[in-house]
């Protein structure tokens, strides 16, 4: 808002009207009257004339000395009798050179509105030269993608359209930028889409033509004495029931199958195919499990990985020889209480049974243990008597016991392959 000029306030007295100053009785020199709302503007203007002309302006307001009708003193507004409202009354000589300040504020006003429209334009280059960036990188995306290939229209469109956003950008038609900017989009995004699609296709078809190269699939980890010279367990392997065989390295050896070398999808044919094939082995050999999808290039490199861990490998055979894996879980039916202090000392007879005891996830409140134990073969057969012994006397607790198992939770080893 702009303020009023100074020789445009309504001045009132006793005898005076209009913008001529007047004497106040009892008071030296001349006046003017002055409506308080004005006198919100006057430090503005004051400072509009200081900074441009480096005048003294109009005196500040907190320095003007007020007088009014009734002895009134100081720089208290005041009602002037006969007039509406409250007015402050000024020496005229605190409001000199009043068309210099009004000039001065004015170009005060204009140099605001050209800072302000400066700014603006300023801030609509930056928004629009970041479209601009924006939209380069979408356009450098898609050619990544081999848009130019598969979808070579709608790239020609999209950089013909990115052409005109360019020289949009070269003379400031930044609202053009902005609808150029949109199409380019489409076109880029439609564009991306396509060649997407067509890489996708592609690769089908060559996964169809190229079929994977034939690797070794690895289940687990047995010892060698080298009395056979080869050892098959059947024709149960993963990937079209192939032979399983054993490929010894030293002392030990790795129970494998020929299958393609790729990465292997956790299903429930594959999974259990698997854990089959360790169990079967299981029956006649100390196992050391491997982690399921275990695919190795050729022979050659798997026994290049397993040498390297030759040691751990050892380790966990003696470790687990002589012992299978046995799971207990216990699930508390809804609604009933049992003895948790007595439980806890009864479980202890399982503990001291085992070898080794890991503690699996609980799904459910409802499910109080879920144990793995790893116990020598001996003593299977004492382990499960225990676990009867503690269905029948926690006859309100649903206790499973399952196994025997290969030491999956014990011993499984993970090496680099796919």
């Amino acid at each position: 808002m702009k303020v009023k000029p100074l020789n445009e306030v309504i001045v009132i007295g006793k005898t005076t009207r209009g913008g001529r100053p007047f004497s106040v009785r009892g008071h030296r020199g001349m006046y003017f009257f002055i409506l308080v709302e004005q006198f919100d503007w006057l430090k503005e203007v004051n400072d509009a004339y200081k900074t441009l002309y480096r005048g003294e302006g109009v005196e500040p307001l907190e320095r003007i000395k007020i007088v009014g009708r009734g002895g009134v003193k100081g720089y208290r507004p005041f009602l002037l009798k006969g007039h509406y409202g409250r007015y402050l009354c000024v020496f005229a000589k605190h409001l000199r050179q009043l068309e210099q300040i009004n000039c001065a504020y004015a170009e005060l006003l204009e140099a605001k509105e050209w800072e302000e429209e400066r700014k603006r334009k300023l801030e609509e280059r930056e928004r629009a030269s970041k479209i601009v960036e924006s939209v380069k990188a979408a356009v450098e995306d898609a050619r990544k993608t081999g848009a130019p290939e598969y979808a070579a229209e709608l790239m020609r469109c999209a950089d013909k359209s990115f052409a005109e956003i360019e020289a949009a950008f070269a003379v400031e038609e930044y609202d053009r930028v902005l609808e150029l900017a949109s199409k380019v989009d489409e076109l880029v995004r439609e564009a991306r889409a396509k060649a997407l699609k067509k890489i996708e296709e592609t690769k089908k078809i060559e996964a169809v033509k190229i079929p994977p190269e034939e690797g070794r699939y690895v289940y687990c980890i047995i010892p060698w004495e080298g009395r056979h010279s080869r050892l098959s367990f059947g024709d149960l392997g993963v990937e079209g029931n192939s032979e399983v065989y054993a490929i010894p390295f030293g002392d030990i050896a790795a129970v494998v199958s020929n299958a393609p070398f790729k990465e292997y999808v956790l299903t429930e044919d594959n999974i259990r195919t698997h854990n089959q094939v360790i169990t079967l082995v299981m029956q006649k050999y100390p196992v050391v499990p491997m982690a399921f999808g275990m695919a190795f290039k050729n022979e050659g490199v798997l026994k290049g990985l397993l040498e390297r861990v030759r040691g751990d490998l050892k380790n966990a055979l003696n470790e687990v020889e002589g012992k299978v894996e046995l799971g207990v879980k216990v699930t508390l039916p809804e609604g009933t209480e049992f003895d948790e202090n007595a439980f806890a000392s009864k479980i202890k007879a399982l503990r001291e049974l085992a070898t080794q005891c890991k503690l699996g996830k609980r799904f459910s409140k409802r499910l109080i243990l879920n144990a793995f134990y790893l116990v020598a073969k001996e003593k299977v057969e004492a382990f499960l008597g225990a676990a009867k012994a503690l269905e029948e006397k926690f006859k309100q607790l649903s206790i499973q016991c399952t196994g025997p198992w290969p030491p999956f939770n014990f011993a499984t080893i993970k090496v680099g392959g796919r």
